[in-house]
C-alpha cells in the first residue's frame, strides 16, 4: 500500500468517525464536535505562537508600541489585542504594520511577537487603514 493510499484510507476513516459524532483522531465520543476535547485542545495549540521566547525588554517595547497605537485609535491595549470592533482592529493592524516595517520582520516573526497566527499578520498587512 502506497503512502497516498494510506492517507486516503485515513481520510475515509476520519470522515466516517466525524459523521458518527466521534473524534476524527482517536474515535472517542466527541460530543458532536469533529475532535474530542483532548485532540481539540492539541489541534488548537498547534497554531498558536508563543511570546515566551523573547526577552522581557523586547516584549515591553512591543507592548508599549501597542499602547501607543491603541491610544491613537481611542481603545485600550487589551481591547486592541482581543476585540473585533473597527477601532480595535485598526489599532491592531497598525501595530502589526509598524512592527513589521520598523524591524523588517517576516510574517512569522511578527506573528510570534504579537501572539497571533501568521495568516492574521498577512491579512493585516494587506489591509490599508487610515
Amino acid at each position: 500500500m502506497s503512502p497516498a493510499d494510506d492517507r486516503a484510507a485515513w481520510r475515509a476513516t476520519a470522515a466516517t468517525r466525524r459523521a458518527r459524532g466521534l473524534c476524527a483522531d482517536c474515535g472517542a465520543d466527541a460530543g458532536g464536535r469533529s475532535r474530542c476535547l483532548v485532540h481539540l485542545a492539541a489541534h488548537a495549540a498547534r497554531g498558536r505562537s508563543s511570546r515566551t521566547q523573547y526577552a522581557a525588554e523586547t516584549l515591553a517595547l512591543v507592548d508599549g508600541l501597542l499602547a501607543r497605537c491603541a491610544a491613537r485609535h481611542g481603545v485600550t491595549p487589551e481591547a486592541a489585542r482581543t476585540r473585533r470592533t473597527a477601532p480595535a482592529l485598526a489599532a491592531r493592524y497598525e501595530w502589526i504594520r509598524v512592527l513589521r516595517d520598523t524591524w523588517a520582520l517576516s510574517a512569522s516573526e511578527t506573528a510570534r511577537l504579537v501572539g497571533v497566527d501568521h495568516t492574521t499578520v498577512l491579512y493585516a498587512l494587506g489591509r490599508r487603514g487610515p
